[in-house]
């Protein structure tokens, strides 16, 4: 069994599920229906370019892999990049646009920038920020711009509060890599520490169900309960989350947090 979840993690399975949940998330406060190309396009993808981003350093020349099971890895995100590719001859040509401006930053996420002298990852403190502004834009943006929807300030408003809702729930990944990441990297613990990182996940999460208060897309009376019982969940898992934590904690457990947010909205 630890086995299976171990593959299920390592081939970015679960972050895949949960960006095309958030997609879901999306069409729920503005009452749309992301068709399905798209949120497959998207899991796809996701699978594509987080396992670009965990396994092309380990590669010569970003191609060339080692051993049996990152060729497995390999050959799994080829596929899915097919998939992905293929899926792509649906979308309208704003989508497409805004398909192209991620594709940038995950590319150059990884690959280097001759004139940075490196990538967009390793720049001083970027790192986080670039996460949470791919997210907001591949699971709010995305949608909403092949939905027909204008790109206003309610839009905007909301793909805000995803990007803080992102980076809040990556602190505890942050904490959990602090031994691992080069100091150059400056992640928020090191640069305010495991509590100050905390702070700033606290404050981000506030803020979002603040924001999500006054400026609901969606009439519904019941979302602020909603939400806040969603904010309450990632409060603890935030203040829970040290260097030494469980196998799963982040990867699996708090990954799972954008699911957990759209059973809230559908189920209750």
């Amino acid at each position: 069994m630890k086995k299976i979840l171990d593959l299920y993690i390592d081939s970015s399975l679960h972050v895949a599920l949960s960006a095309a949940v958030l997609c879901y998330v999306t069409g729920w406060y503005f009452d749309i229906t992301p068709p399905l190309y798209l949120t497959l396009c998207l899991f796809c993808g996701s699978v594509v370019g987080y396992n670009f981003i965990k396994y092309a350093p380990l590669a010569d020349n970003f191609i060339l892999v080692k051993g049996r099971y990152l060729r497995g890895m390999q050959l799994f995100s080829a596929f899915n990049f097919i998939v992905a590719a293929y899926l792509l001859t649906y979308f309208s040509l704003n989508a497409l646009l805004c398909i192209v401006v991620i594709g940038g930053l995950v590319f150059f996420y990884v690959f280097p920038l001759q004139r940075l002298r490196g990538n967009l990852r390793n720049i001083r403190g970027l790192k986080v920020y670039v996460v949470a502004v791919v997210w907001a834009l591949a699971t709010v943006i995305l949608p909403a711009m092949e939905a027909g929807l204008r790109v206003d300030y309610q839009l905007m408003t909301e793909a805000f509060r995803r990007a803080l809702f992102i980076l809040a729930i990556t602190i505890p990944f942050e904490i959990r890599d602090l031994e691992l990441d080069q100091p150059s990297l400056y992640t928020l613990p090191q640069q305010f520490g495991v509590r100050g990182a905390r702070l700033i996940g606290y404050v981000s999460l506030l803020v979002f169900w603040v924001l999500g208060i006054w400026n609901s897309p969606n009439d519904n009376g019941e979302v602020w309960i909603k939400e806040g019982v969603l904010v309450i969940a990632s409060l603890l898992l935030l203040g829970n989350a040290g260097r030494n934590q469980p196998g799963y904690y982040s990867s699996l457990v708090v990954e799972s947090l954008p699911l957990f947010w759209l059973v809230l909205l559908k189920v209750f």
